[in-house]
């Protein structure tokens, strides 16, 4: 493994307090990165607005730092790759979304959560998982079903996955994404992600 490029990221969300397994992945990422002369960086996940508890933020700095946790690079101390906010990364996820949406590759969802926990609930009832995904896309209310300049604002942008004899169709193999983004391949594939934009 090479010394000089070994950099692990912590995210938690500024959501209450650290949880102690929040701590044990830092401290895990931390040691790993000293280890291989590596860069720890603090990205924090606050796009979950309606969670976000005030002075959480903080409290995860404080408790990192009681924890003897140096941070190389985050929303405090700057870096060559930020911003570390997620939420001030909105701009660069949305060139990236709309490149994905004018190529065909992606689509915008306008269901809303109460639309989204009825399904759910009817899911359930019938002792069957709700997953939002390529089998029912075409039953939502979503740019491919609905006319999308009547869409609400703002609305989450969905990756658009094939499923063929094979599984899975990576869409994103002709795509062309950030070098950074290589790694995340196999998350594309899980299922359909969802870029707030």
């Amino acid at each position: 493994m090479s010394q000089t490029n070994v950099r692990v990221r912590f995210a938690p969300s500024p959501t209450g307090p650290l949880h102690i397994g929040g701590v044990r992945t830092a401290l895990f990422n931390y040691f790993f990165a000293r280890k291989h002369g590596g860069t720890f960086i603090l990205r924090i996940e606050d796009t979950d607005s309606q969670r976000f508890v005030p002075g959480a933020e903080e409290y995860v700095n404080e408790s990192l730092s009681w924890c003897g946790i140096h941070i190389d690079e985050g929303v405090q101390q700057g870096g060559p790759f930020g911003p570390y906010r997620q939420s001030e990364r909105k701009a660069i996820y949305k060139q990236y979304a709309d490149m994905l949406i004018d190529s065909g590759n992606a689509y915008f969802a306008f269901d809303t959560a109460e639309e989204l926990d009825t399904l759910r609930k009817e899911a359930e009832a019938k002792g069957e998982a709700f997953t939002y995904g390529y089998k029912i896309r075409g039953t939502l209310n979503n740019s491919l079903t609905l006319n999308a300049l009547f869409a609400p604002a703002p609305c989450p942008a969905h990756l658009k996955l094939y499923w063929t004899t094979t599984g899975i169709t990576d869409c994103l193999a002709a795509f062309p994404l950030p070098a950074e983004w290589s790694s995340l391949r196999s998350t594309f594939l899980r299922e359909e992600i969802s870029l707030s934009v």
